[in-house]
Order: structure tokens, then sequence, then C-alpha cells
């Protein structure tokens, strides 16, 4: 949603210099659309930030995710304050699990995915995705809590918007 959300926003500069006034009005409000509902529909106020999805039934899944929250951020569809307040919570949460391997990249999430959001029944045992019911068996495992450079980007990006030169100087210098 939030990769959508820029794309529509480029899309309307597009047709703007295209010379097609309806398109970048359309592309517009889909993006005002969008930016409006995205905050309210992603926060997770159990744990103060994004989560990184939320299910047709309508249960948010959220385990501190550093690239989604840092996505929205950096798109600016996050409220300033609001988004210093994920940050802190991000910040601690990497803290608090005991993340400080900088020089490996960041992981894409902070606290183990569980078994049931495993992406099917062929991936236990692979990708992250353990076999025991909690998933305690895949975190840090490829996509489940393991360290990459791809999407730190995002993060990064995050803390220097919001002027937080020194944290993101911490992670950055030692990548």
């Amino acid at each position: 949603n939030a990769l959508a959300y820029r794309a529509l926003a480029n899309m309307t500069g597009m047709a703007t210099k295209a010379g097609k006034p309806s398109d970048a009005d359309r592309y517009r409000a889909a993006a005002a659309k969008l930016r409006s509902a995205y905050y309210q529909h992603f926060y997770d106020p159990a744990t103060g930030v994004l989560a990184g999805w939320r299910s047709a039934d309508s249960q948010l899944h959220d385990y501190y995710f550093l690239w989604v929250n840092g996505i929205a951020i950096h798109y600016g569809l996050v409220p300033k304050p609001e988004a210093n307040a994920i940050m802190d919570r991000l910040l601690a949460k990497m803290k608090e699990v005991g993340y400080d391997n900088f020089h490996l990249g960041l992981p894409g999430n902070l606290i183990t995915v569980a078994l049931k959001d495993c992406v099917d029944d062929t991936s236990k045992g692979r990708f992250g995705c353990g076999v025991r019911p909690d998933n305690s068996d895949g975190f840090q495992n490829y996509e489940n809590g393991g360290a990459t450079g791809a999407y730190a980007f995002f993060t990064l990006a995050a803390l220097y918007d919001l002027g937080r030169r020194t944290e993101a100087d911490r992670i950055l210098f030692a990548m």
C-alpha cells in the first residue's frame, strides 16, 4: 500500500507533465484516499507500530517490521509526531531483542512471525518458517528476523527524515 501510494503520487506528476489533467486528478484523489486511510488502518495500538498487514478477518499481523514502518514514514503516510513515536518503539524493541549487528544490515521483523502466518504448508522448515507451533525454531532464519541490507534504506531514510541523524548514522556506518 505504501508503494502504491508513492506510485500514485508519481503518476500524478507524470500525468500533469503529459498534459492529462483528468488523469492527474484521478491519481491525486486515489493517493489522497490511500493516505487518509493508511495510518488508521495499519496502526496497531497494542504495539504502537504499523502492522505488516490486515487480513480479511480484519486482524492486524504485526511483527515489528522495520521496513514496513520505514517505508510508510519515509513516504509521508504517518504524521511526524506519530512517526517519531513509532521509531521510538521500533528502536526500543530492537534493543530489547538484543539486535545490534548492524554490519549485517537490519532484520525485516523483530519478533517471530507466527507459524500460522508462514506462506503455506510447504514453507514449514524453510524461509524462516519452522515446525514448532510458536515458530521459535524459525526465528532469525532467512525471512523471519534474519538480517539483510535489503530494505534497510527505508528505515534509515525514515530516521533521517525525522532528523534522527545520530541513530541513523549508528546503523548506516556499521553497514
